[in-house]
């Protein structure tokens, strides 16, 4: 499995790494978005108040996972292009 610290330090992705890794980053923004809901979920109505960092995290966090790179609706399609490719 590619690793995003690895592919980070290079800039060398191949054709067949690059789709899962969009993947895996897609379905670490969908767990961290889980992981926020769940912290207000326990926390209670107080925490969506704007004075509440909480708040804060959870605005930026739904915000910025919902980039295309990020955005595992438009990671499906490459990915499983890729795999029909190998069958």
């Amino acid at each position: 499995m590619l690793s995003v610290a690895r592919a980070a330090a290079t800039a060398d992705l191949s054709a067949a790494e690059m789709p899962r890794l969009q993947m895996d980053l897609a379905d670490a923004a969908r767990d961290c978005r889980a992981a926020v809901e769940r912290m207000l979920d326990l926390h209670g109505t107080s925490g969506f108040g704007t004075s509440n960092v909480l708040q804060r995290h959870w605005r930026d966090l739904s915000v910025a996972s919902r980039h295309p790179h990020l955005n595992p609706y438009l990671a499906v399609e490459p990915f499983g292009t890729r795999l029909v490719e190998h069958l």
